[in-house]
């Protein structure tokens, strides 16, 4: 089971178990708020988006989807292209419209889902996706195993993808 908080909300903690669904509590009534079927196989990582009603899912039915729990947590977005379970997603710090995802398919793929803007990488092959886009456009490949982890180095002017 995985939790994480969300501050300024009425709801605060939101939970994954194996069977697949994303649950969200009060964090002070421990009343669960919604429950939603989110993937078709495990939930392996959320990401809070930092400005946006967003949350970010990763899967091993290898996909990664947007939730916004201001539409009734609809599913905005899906993001397919992995070719084995994705381990982990996070937010870019200098840039929150896009992602990075890490996959047992030994690739980072690096995705964008609001807008398109010109950024430049420190590293060398990526994969960049477009809004509603079913395959990504950019990926950073070569590991010789399968990529479990993944963050972005916050300082500096470069982005820098640090992966585990």
């Amino acid at each position: 089971m995985c939790l994480w908080y969300v501050h300024n909300l009425y709801w605060h903690n939101t939970t994954l178990l194996d069977d697949m669904h994303l649950r969200v509590y009060n964090y002070n009534t421990m009343e669960k708020i919604k429950a939603v079927e989110a993937h078709a196989d495990y939930i392996r990582f959320v990401e809070i988006h930092p400005t946006m009603p967003f949350i970010l899912s990763a899967s091993d039915d290898m996909s990664m989807k947007i939730w916004n729990w201001e539409q009734n947590w609809e599913c905005t977005s899906t993001f397919e292209g992995h070719a084995h379970y994705v381990m982990m997603c996070k937010f870019n710090p200098k840039d929150a419209n896009t992602f990075a995802s890490a996959s047992l398919d030994r690739t980072i793929k690096v995705n964008y889902y609001i807008y398109m803007s010109c950024i430049i990488y420190c590293i060398s092959t990526l994969k960049v996706w477009g809004l509603g886009a079913q395959q990504p456009h950019f990926s950073l490949e070569g590991h010789e195993r399968g990529v479990n982890c993944l963050d972005y180095y916050p300082g500096g002017k470069i982005v820098y993808i640090y992966i585990c």
